[in-house]
């Protein structure tokens, strides 16, 4: 064909192949069956855990002679804590009046006032010229100790932040659980965490 003199040529198209799609079935998960795989996931690590807990135990008791009771109570601390817990949480707010210096196996120093004042509600239990011990419910009970006059009696049912007493410098307290210090305080300055 000529057009004004452009010489064109025509050729013939054909429909090639090349562009065939092609689709596959997919599989889709259901979601019940995901959320199983995960729990189960989840339940590997606690048998992990158990499992290497155990191992640790058993090579410090036949490989240590000298293996002692904390190393136990440690273990024990550290399997509830990652199965759950059976251990409680407590905790007191501590006085604004009073500053916390120092805890050492239990027993809280405190100073930077000049009245002891009742971390929680309870009945005195105990009373001497010195020191004044305020029964909680769980068997729970505070004794405050180092004071300078004591201004409550056996029985008395005292609230938080309740007076107890005066002291000069520093006074000191400590938590019983069921007659026995607990050794496991952690304090700041406005809280005191303990676990049993």
């Amino acid at each position: 064909m000529n057009y004004e003199g452009i010489q064109t040529a025509v050729c013939d198209a054909q429909e090639s192949d090349w562009l065939d799609v092609s689709y596959s079935k997919r599989k889709y998960v259901k979601p019940q069956r995901a959320a199983k795989a995960l729990r189960l996931k989840g339940k590997v690590w606690y048998v992990v855990a158990a499992v290497v807990c155990v191992a640790v135990m058993a090579s410090l008791l036949f490989l240590d002679g000298d293996f002692k009771k904390e190393v136990f109570d440690a273990v024990k601390s550290a399997s509830a804590t990652v199965f759950g817990g059976q251990r409680e949480q407590n905790y007191f707010d501590v006085p604004a009046n009073v500053t916390l210096e120092n805890v050492q196996d239990g027993v809280m120093t405190f100073g930077g006032g000049r009245a002891a004042l009742c971390f929680s509600a309870g009945e005195v239990s105990d009373v001497s010229e010195t020191s004044v011990t305020v029964k909680m419910q769980n068997g729970i009970a505070v004794v405050y100790q180092n004071l300078t006059d004591v201004l409550v009696n056996l029985g008395d049912e005292v609230q938080v932040n309740s007076l107890l007493g005066k002291y000069k410098d520093s006074f000191s307290a400590c938590i019983l659980q069921d007659g026995e210090v607990v050794t496991d305080v952690v304090g700041s300055q406005g809280r005191l965490d303990w676990t049993v």
